[in-house]
């Protein structure tokens, strides 16, 4: 009898391990956007250690693949394809970077598979025909650039100029604050690119030059958090206090980590959106904040991206379709946990400022 319970015990553990759900994910963990992709990815595994230590999913452990693109949309093809057909895996989530993302849509189509809650902002995720494909969670790059313009217009900043990464990252961004900026009868004054992958160790001495020369009120940067970095150090260096704005992608804890580490006095003036609370005593960031010592916005994302998908395969069958059907049944239905993820902490961007060395939210 002792040696049947124990052969018993010895399947249901085997059948715990040997059948996962497998949850694939191309993220950068090399290169200028390195630290985004490891914030990202050591969030959601805080959710899915849990998930494990308490037996798993009706059974079922989590797997969680993710492969490195090093921020290369050639490399994102190659991760994707690898994750469908060699590692076979059960959902796709938080790929990041929109130059990455926007290279694989088609092979979703091609696939028949949906992409859980992509780290981008980009339109072209909210068209169709990819938005039958995309489930996103966070705010788009053009309403983040709505808030941020919004806020420049009531203190009288009109004129405002664009630093921006030719790619489809930066010229989504570009087209957005032009699309913004028409509404008022507006254009930006100048609008100046750069390479992907330049780091915050390059010069960016003409760069900053040719954007202070339009005498801009503001700059808006659609750049990695290096080459941010690198554009406000420079423009500093002129001892111009100018007003310069980020988006989210710019991974503020990043950017302020180079800055405070290599150019102290260059952080100041800064304005960065969000689009996860900080400063809130919301539950769900007091369980988070139980598992890291410091509140890290990328790395909360990747948190509520990881229990978003939980929720999910609570309520599922084992196909993409299905996935997705669940989703929205519990965006329909309201149920509570994932409601409350949604609806109170993915909303409208929010927006905050550099402050005595430090990030403080504006009201």
């Amino acid at each position: 009898m002792k040696l049947f319970i124990f052969l018993f015990i010895l399947v249901l553990n085997l059948e715990l391990y040997s059948n996962p759900i497998k949850i694939g994910s191309s993220v950068s963990l090399t290169g200028t956007s390195k630290d985004l992709g490891h914030n990202l990815i050591r969030g959601m595994n805080f959710v899915f250690d849990d998930v494990n230590q308490n037996g798993g999913i009706n059974g079922r452990l989590i797997e969680f693949i993710t492969l490195d693109d090093g921020y290369n949309p050639n490399n994102t093809v190659q991760n994707i394809i690898s994750l469908i057909e060699n590692h076979q895996v059960d959902i796709l989530s938080s790929f990041t970077g929109t130059p990455t993302v926007q290279r694989i849509l088609p092979l979703l189509i091609k696939y028949n598979k949906t992409l859980f809650f992509p780290f981008t902002g980009a339109q072209i995720l909210v068209t169709p025909p990819y938005n039958n494909h995309v489930i996103l969670l966070r705010p788009t790059y053009w309403q983040e650039l709505q808030r941020i313009i919004s806020y420049l217009k009531s203190h009288q900043k009109n004129n405002i100029a664009i630093f921006y990464q030719l790619d489809g990252y930066g010229m989504n961004g570009v087209s957005g604050i032009r699309t913004i900026l028409n509404k008022d009868n507006n254009k930006p004054v100048i609008e100046i690119s750069y390479i992907r992958g330049k780091s915050y160790s390059e010069s960016f001495e003409k760069e900053s030059s040719l954007l202070l020369s339009a005498n801009p009120d503001a700059i808006i940067c659609i750049a990695s958090y290096e080459a941010s970095a690198g554009i406000i150090r420079d423009i500093r260096s002129k001892n111009s206090d100018i007003l310069i704005a980020n988006i989210s992608f710019s991974d503020k804890d990043s950017l302020r980590r180079l800055l405070i580490n290599n150019s102290p006095n260059s952080f100041r003036n800064l304005l960065h959106t969000q689009v996860v609370p900080e400063f809130s005593d919301h539950p769900i960031i007091k369980t988070y904040l139980t598992k890291t010592n410091q509140f890290n916005s990328i790395e909360f994302e990747g948190y509520l991206n990881a229990l978003n998908l939980i929720e999910i395969l609570k309520y599922t069958k084992d196909t993409s379709d299905e996935y997705k059907k669940s989703f929205y049944t519990i965006q329909s239905q309201n149920l509570s946990f994932s409601n409350a993820i949604n609806n109170h902490l993915f909303k409208d961007p929010y927006l905050i400022k550099s402050n005595n060395k430090n990030w403080q939210p504006i009201k």
